[in-house]
């Protein structure tokens, strides 16, 4: 039986990636708007495109927004929690450093991460990538309290790639801590 339903948006395009439980009994949604400070979302845009949360009760009810990009298009893909309460937010970016992005692109895309904490307030953005196009894909917490990105990457060995390109896109795997 349907309990209830919730719609959340700007004047603009969101689009809805991942979403994950709180201790609390509520959701984090994690995804995507072009939209400026109008209707449900409080925060200006930074780009085209940002990673946009949305924190939300056990009943559907909005607690808070944030929206975190740089000046270029940023796609978040999926959200993952740690232990601690923080949560990472993992995407791609083609941002240079601005808005909240605080790292040089290394090549047309990158992997993006921004980790948050309970409150929806960012701790630090990491960005990780070669000098051709990367994606990232997925994220899952690690047993050392670490993280490990997995997407595709186009790039030779440069950036932060240290393994050489064996096709037109290979998986990439990145481990953090």
């Amino acid at each position: 039986d349907k309990l209830w339903d919730r719609a959340f948006g700007g004047t603009k395009g969101e689009y809805l990636a991942s979403v994950i439980t709180t201790s609390d009994g509520g959701f984090i949604l994690g995804g995507g708007s072009s939209s400026g400070a109008t209707g449900d979302k409080t925060q200006a845009s930074k780009g085209e495109n940002d990673f946009w949360v949305v924190k939300i009760n056990a009943n559907g009810d909005k607690l808070w927004d944030r929206a975190f990009g740089g000046n270029g298009y940023d796609y978040c893909t999926q959200l993952a929690g740690a232990s601690d309460g923080t949560i990472i937010i993992a995407g791609t970016s083609s941002s240079g450093i601005s808005g909240d992005k605080t790292q040089a692109s290394k090549g047309e895309n990158d992997y993006w991460i921004v980790k948050m904490n309970a409150n929806g307030d960012k701790v630090w953005d990491r960005a990780f990538g070669g000098t051709q196009g990367e994606s990232l894909d997925g994220i899952v917490a690690t047993p050392d309290g670490g993280f490990l990105l997995g997407g595709q990457s186009m790039s030779a060995i440069s950036g932060d790639k240290t393994h050489g390109a064996r096709g037109t896109a290979d998986y990439w795997i990145v481990k953090i801590k």
